[in-house]
C-alpha cells in the first residue's frame, strides 16, 4: 500500500467542484484542531516504525502521526488509525532513497600505503 500525495487527479478535482473542496477542507480543519508542535523535551519517533522495522528508506517510507509523534510504516497506518479510534489523522510522510556516489573518471583507485618502522628507518609498503 502506497501513500498518495493527498491530491486527486486533475479530472477528478474538476468534477468535485467547490462544495466538495469545502467539505474536504472542513475535515482537514477538524483533524488539525488538536495538533501542537513538539517541544524540546518531547520525543518524536521518526527514525523507525513503532511496530515493524520500516524506516524512511523502506519502500513505502515512514509516516509520522502529527498528533502522537509516533512513526509508522506504510502498511501500519491503518492500524494506527484504528488504534486511536479516530476517523483519520494527519501524517508527515518521509521517503528517502539512497544514491550511489560517482567515482571520478580517469583516476584509478590508489592502493593504501603502510609505513613500518624497521631498524630506525621507514619502509613504505605498497
Amino acid at each position: 500500500k502506497q501513500f498518495n500525495s493527498g491530491r486527486a487527479p486533475l479530472g477528478v478535482r474538476r468534477r468535485m467542484g467547490a462544495c466538495s473542496m469545502e467539505a474536504i477542507m472542513e475535515k482537514i480543519r477538524v483533524l488539525m484542531s488538536g495538533l501542537k508542535a513538539p517541544q524540546h523535551f518531547d520525543k518524536v519517533y521518526k527514525d523507525e516504525c513503532a511496530f515493524t522495522f520500516d524506516t524512511p528508506y523502506s519502500v513505502g517510507g515512514l509516516a509520522v502521526n502529527l498528533r502522537t509523534w509516533m512513526g509508522f510504516g506504510a502498511d501500519m497506518v491503518d492500524l494506527d488509525v484504528r488504534r486511536n479510534g479516530s476517523s483519520g489523522g494527519l501524517y508527515l510522510v518521509q521517503k528517502f532513497s539512497r544514491k550511489e556516489k560517482e567515482q571520478p573518471k580517469g583516476e584509478d583507485s590508489v592502493a593504501p600505503t603502510i609505513g613500518l618502522l624497521l631498524e630506525d628507518k621507514w619502509e613504505v609498503i605498497k
